[in-house]
Protein backbone atom coordinates (compact mmCIF):
# COMPACT_ATOMS: atom_id res chain seq x y z
CA UNK A 1 0.00 0.00 0.00
CA UNK A 2 1.54 3.13 -0.72
CA UNK A 3 1.81 6.25 1.16
CA UNK A 4 1.57 9.55 0.60
CA UNK A 5 3.50 11.29 3.95
CA UNK A 6 6.69 9.35 5.80
CA UNK A 7 8.02 10.38 9.13
CA UNK A 8 10.91 9.40 10.55
CA UNK A 9 12.24 10.24 13.54
CA UNK A 10 15.41 11.05 14.71
CA UNK A 11 14.98 11.27 19.22
CA UNK A 12 12.34 14.25 18.98
CA UNK A 13 13.64 15.42 15.60
CA UNK A 14 11.70 14.36 12.02
CA UNK A 15 12.19 13.82 8.75
CA UNK A 16 9.16 14.23 6.34
CA UNK A 17 8.78 12.44 2.84
CA UNK A 18 6.05 13.93 0.98
CA UNK A 19 4.51 13.29 -2.29
CA UNK A 20 3.92 16.55 -4.17
CA UNK A 21 0.89 17.96 -2.40
CA UNK A 22 1.21 16.98 0.98
CA UNK A 23 2.40 18.73 3.85
CA UNK A 24 2.68 18.10 7.42
CA UNK A 25 1.40 20.64 10.43
CA UNK A 26 3.34 23.76 10.38
CA UNK A 27 6.70 22.93 13.04
CA UNK A 28 8.52 26.34 13.91
CA UNK A 29 11.89 26.23 12.05
CA UNK A 30 11.30 23.47 9.58
CA UNK A 31 13.10 23.29 6.72
CA UNK A 32 11.04 22.77 2.94
CA UNK A 33 12.96 21.12 0.29
CA UNK A 34 12.04 19.75 -3.33
CA UNK A 35 14.05 16.49 -4.16
CA UNK A 36 16.12 16.94 -7.00
CA UNK A 37 18.80 14.16 -7.16
CA UNK A 38 20.20 11.81 -5.11
CA UNK A 39 22.65 13.75 -4.09
CA UNK A 40 20.76 16.82 -3.42
CA UNK A 41 19.28 14.69 -1.08
CA UNK A 42 22.19 13.37 0.55
CA UNK A 43 23.56 16.86 0.81
CA UNK A 44 20.14 17.58 2.69
CA UNK A 45 20.08 14.84 5.32
CA UNK A 46 23.74 15.44 6.12
CA UNK A 47 23.16 18.74 6.80
CA UNK A 48 19.62 17.96 9.13
CA UNK A 49 21.48 15.26 10.84
CA UNK A 50 24.58 17.80 11.56
CA UNK A 51 22.35 20.48 13.00
CA UNK A 52 20.82 19.22 16.34
CA UNK A 53 19.02 23.22 16.33
CA UNK A 54 16.63 21.93 13.38
CA UNK A 55 13.55 20.19 13.97
CA UNK A 56 12.34 19.12 10.95
CA UNK A 57 12.92 18.52 7.45
CA UNK A 58 10.26 18.25 4.92
CA UNK A 59 11.19 16.84 1.80
CA UNK A 60 8.23 17.00 -0.92
CA UNK A 61 8.63 15.13 -4.62
CA UNK A 62 6.43 12.83 -7.04
CA UNK A 63 6.18 9.77 -4.54
CA UNK A 64 6.90 9.83 -1.30
CA UNK A 65 7.26 5.68 -1.70
CA UNK A 66 10.30 6.73 -4.13
CA UNK A 67 11.54 9.30 -1.94
CA UNK A 68 11.49 6.61 0.80
CA UNK A 69 13.39 4.15 -1.63
CA UNK A 70 16.05 6.67 -1.75
CA UNK A 71 16.26 7.69 1.59
CA UNK A 72 16.66 4.28 3.25
CA UNK A 73 19.11 3.36 0.40
CA UNK A 74 21.59 5.78 2.43
CA UNK A 75 20.85 3.60 5.92
CA UNK A 76 21.48 0.33 7.48
CA UNK A 77 17.98 -0.93 7.43
CA UNK A 78 16.81 -2.65 10.96
CA UNK A 79 13.48 -4.63 10.97
CA UNK A 80 12.00 -4.75 14.17
CA UNK A 81 8.23 -5.35 15.65
CA UNK A 82 6.24 -5.10 18.55
CA UNK A 83 2.69 -5.29 20.16
CA UNK A 84 0.05 -2.82 21.13
CA UNK A 85 -1.79 -5.27 23.75
CA UNK A 86 -5.18 -4.47 25.56
CA UNK A 87 -6.49 -6.96 28.27
CA UNK A 88 -10.21 -7.88 28.29
CA UNK A 89 -10.81 -4.29 30.42
CA UNK A 90 -9.33 -2.75 27.95
CA UNK A 91 -6.54 -1.45 29.47
CA UNK A 92 -3.33 -0.97 27.33
CA UNK A 93 -0.14 -2.67 28.63
CA UNK A 94 2.96 0.06 28.85
CA UNK A 95 6.76 -1.04 29.53
CA UNK A 96 9.37 1.61 31.67
CA UNK A 97 12.64 1.63 29.73
CA UNK A 98 15.83 3.80 30.59
CA UNK A 99 12.82 6.44 32.43
CA UNK A 100 10.39 6.56 29.20
CA UNK A 101 7.30 4.72 28.44
CA UNK A 102 7.38 3.00 26.14
CA UNK A 103 6.29 -0.27 24.33
CA UNK A 104 7.43 -4.29 23.96
CA UNK A 105 9.35 -4.49 20.71
CA UNK A 106 12.51 -5.83 19.23
CA UNK A 107 14.69 -6.64 16.49
CA UNK A 108 13.78 -9.47 14.55
CA UNK A 109 15.90 -12.87 14.32
CA UNK A 110 17.16 -14.51 11.57
CA UNK A 111 14.44 -16.02 9.01
CA UNK A 112 12.15 -14.51 12.12
CA UNK A 113 8.87 -13.10 10.38
CA UNK A 114 7.43 -9.89 11.52
CA UNK A 115 4.50 -11.57 13.23
CA UNK A 116 6.56 -14.01 15.57
CA UNK A 117 9.24 -11.49 16.53
CA UNK A 118 5.89 -9.18 17.59
CA UNK A 119 4.94 -12.36 20.25
CA UNK A 120 8.32 -12.73 21.11
CA UNK A 121 9.34 -9.54 22.24
CA UNK A 122 6.02 -9.25 24.22
CA UNK A 123 6.72 -12.12 26.01
CA UNK A 124 10.00 -11.52 26.98
CA UNK A 125 9.65 -8.32 28.02
CA UNK A 126 6.82 -8.39 29.68
CA UNK A 127 6.58 -12.28 30.99
CA UNK A 128 2.61 -12.15 29.01
CA UNK A 129 2.24 -15.77 26.97
CA UNK A 130 -1.47 -15.45 26.41
CA UNK A 131 -1.26 -13.47 23.47
CA UNK A 132 -3.29 -13.36 20.16
CA UNK A 133 -2.82 -10.90 17.37
CA UNK A 134 -5.70 -9.04 16.19
CA UNK A 135 -4.52 -6.82 13.28
CA UNK A 136 -1.64 -5.20 11.96
CA UNK A 137 -1.39 -1.36 12.88
CA UNK A 138 1.03 0.73 11.00
CA UNK A 139 5.07 0.64 10.77
CA UNK A 140 7.44 3.43 12.77
CA UNK A 141 10.52 4.77 11.38
CA UNK A 142 13.65 5.82 13.53
CA UNK A 143 17.18 6.39 12.54
CA UNK A 144 20.27 6.28 15.01
CA UNK A 145 23.89 6.21 14.86
CA UNK A 146 25.88 2.65 15.34
CA UNK A 147 29.65 3.36 15.68
CA UNK A 148 30.20 4.49 12.34
CA UNK A 149 27.29 3.64 10.37
CA UNK A 150 23.03 5.64 10.23
CA UNK A 151 20.92 2.94 11.03
CA UNK A 152 16.99 3.44 9.86
CA UNK A 153 14.86 0.91 12.08
CA UNK A 154 11.65 -0.19 10.81
CA UNK A 155 9.16 -1.24 13.57
CA UNK A 156 5.98 -3.29 12.26
CA UNK A 157 3.15 -3.17 15.15
CA UNK A 158 0.30 -4.93 15.87
CA UNK A 159 -2.63 -4.99 17.68
CA UNK A 160 -2.76 -7.54 20.56
CA UNK A 161 -5.07 -9.40 23.10
CA UNK A 162 -4.14 -10.72 26.40
CA UNK A 163 -6.90 -13.38 27.15
CA UNK A 164 -5.43 -14.13 30.55
CA UNK A 165 -4.56 -12.55 34.15
CA UNK A 166 -0.67 -13.51 33.36
CA UNK A 167 2.12 -12.07 36.10
CA UNK A 168 3.59 -9.37 34.61
CA UNK A 169 7.69 -9.83 35.08
CA UNK A 170 9.79 -6.87 33.38
CA UNK A 171 12.90 -8.18 31.37
CA UNK A 172 15.24 -5.94 33.93
CA UNK A 173 18.60 -6.79 31.82
CA UNK A 174 16.94 -5.01 28.96
CA UNK A 175 16.70 -1.99 31.08
CA UNK A 176 13.13 -2.85 31.71
CA UNK A 177 11.90 -1.09 35.18
CA UNK A 178 8.10 -1.62 34.78
CA UNK A 179 5.68 -3.54 32.73
CA UNK A 180 2.02 -2.10 33.94
CA UNK A 181 -1.61 -1.86 32.38
CA UNK A 182 -2.89 1.56 32.03
CA UNK A 183 -6.09 2.44 32.02
CA UNK A 184 -7.97 4.38 28.96
CA UNK A 185 -8.09 7.40 31.60
CA UNK A 186 -4.37 7.19 32.22
CA UNK A 187 -3.42 6.88 28.89
CA UNK A 188 -3.50 10.55 27.23
CA UNK A 189 -1.14 11.09 30.31
CA UNK A 190 1.27 8.35 29.34
CA UNK A 191 1.67 8.91 25.81
CA UNK A 192 2.29 12.52 26.65
CA UNK A 193 5.22 11.11 28.06
CA UNK A 194 6.34 8.33 25.40
CA UNK A 195 8.95 8.94 22.26
CA UNK A 196 7.55 10.87 19.75
CA UNK A 197 7.89 8.26 17.03
CA UNK A 198 5.45 6.39 19.30
CA UNK A 199 2.18 8.49 19.97
CA UNK A 200 0.78 8.13 16.19
CA UNK A 201 -0.38 4.44 17.34
CA UNK A 202 -2.76 6.03 19.68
Amino acid sequence: MSAQIYKVFDNHRIVFLCSNGIKPAFIPGMKEVTFTSQENLYAELNTFYANSSLPALVITGSSADELFDVFSGFFLTVPAAGGVVQDKQGNTLFIKRLGYWDLPKGKCEKNEDLMATALREVTEETGLKSLSIIRYLHPTYHTFRLEDRWVLKITHWYQMMNGKNELLVPQLKEGITEAVWISRDRLPQIVEQMYASLRDLF
